[in-house]
């Protein structure tokens, strides 16, 4: 059984594709002064009469700011591109399978996606989607669907790549920052005896202002293995498989600045099956909802 750090490359039509896993380094960007955001004060909230009218002007500040502040505007389809790459080069029986990419190199955010598909001769099969969904005040990069399954005959290891890469655009109005916003994998599979399944990788958010070179902001990886060392198969049923960040924070982007996100995803079985879909985290709006439930606190300690 093949050890599951293993990198290829490709190239693939009007863009080279790169996998470098377990981590993904970004060439270094040149240093900018990022920009802060503004917060509140909280100074006037001496009494708890003050208490609902300041929740309702916090809730109004807070809202009234993404409002104003907050203007993604879309994906800009030219700077974008989506690639969903099921390599069975590596899966064997008893000739390699095949590599089937589905590349879209003018991407702009809606769903991408590679159809069920069956590789010959090893019948190990693959399904992916990407999809990168906005509002004027939220981005997200998901992956709805993920399917992989080698073939309990085939040897070696099957693997499903993804590479996105989407430029968010923002308005006029900018962003205000806040809380990075990531997808959580949510994973059910079954792993066949001395068999092995793992999902890997990176999410890299930039920020640029128009016509400069894009500075990393925060990264979040993944690192995720199920390996059945047992004579008998093993399943799992909905496993959370969140991120790890590395500043946890966007900051807040001037009137048509760019948030630029880069993933690079892998997932790996040898001989196994996972079925795979993502979730956004941090919730939107759970900033607010965190800042209104510690209200009542603050009010408490400026009483006293």
């Amino acid at each position: 059984m093949t050890p599951p750090f293993i990198c290829r490359a490709y190239i693939l039509p009007l863009q080279t594709v790169r996998f470098h896993f377990p981590h993904h380094d970004p060439q270094p960007p040149k240093n900018r002064t990022l920009k802060t955001t503004t917060t509140l004060s909280f100074a006037n909230a001496t009494t708890m009469k003050n208490f609902p009218r300041l929740t309702t002007t916090a809730l109004a500040l807070l809202l009234g700011s993404t409002a104003a502040h907050a203007q993604f505007i879309g994906v800009n389809a030219a700077a974008s591109s989506a690639s969903i790459i099921f390599d069975d080069t590596n899966s064997f029986n008893p000739t390699a399978g095949t590599l089937t990419p589905s590349v879209n190199p003018t991407w702009g955010g809606l769903l991408h996606a590679l159809p069920l598909t069956t590789s010959i001769p090893t019948n190990d099969q693959a399904e992916g989607q990407v999809i990168a969904p906005f509002t004027a005040t939220t981005y997200d990069l998901l992956f709805p669907i993920t399917t992989l399954t080698q073939d309990l005959t085939a040897t070696g290891f099957a693997d499903l790549n993804y590479l996105a890469l989407a430029e968010f655009n923002t308005g006029l109005g900018g962003y205000g920052g806040g809380p990075t916003s990531f997808p959580t994998f949510i994973v059910s599979g079954t792993v066949q005896p001395l068999g092995f399944a793992h999902i890997t990788g990176t999410i890299d958010y930039y920020t640029q202002v128009l016509g400069a070179v894009a500075v990393l902001v925060d990264t979040v990886t993944y690192s995720m293995a199920w390996t059945n060392t047992g004579s008998t198969p093993i399943s799992f049923t909905n496993v959370s498989v969140p991120g790890s960040f590395s500043s946890g924070t966007i900051p807040a982007l001037a009137g048509f600045e760019n948030l630029i996100l880069a993933a690079n995803i892998q997932f790996r079985v040898d001989p196994a099956t996972i079925s795979v879909t993502s979730v956004s985290a941090p919730e939107p709006g759970s900033a607010v909802l965190a800042l209104l439930a510690g209200l009542p606190l603050l009010l408490r300690r400026r009483r006293a």
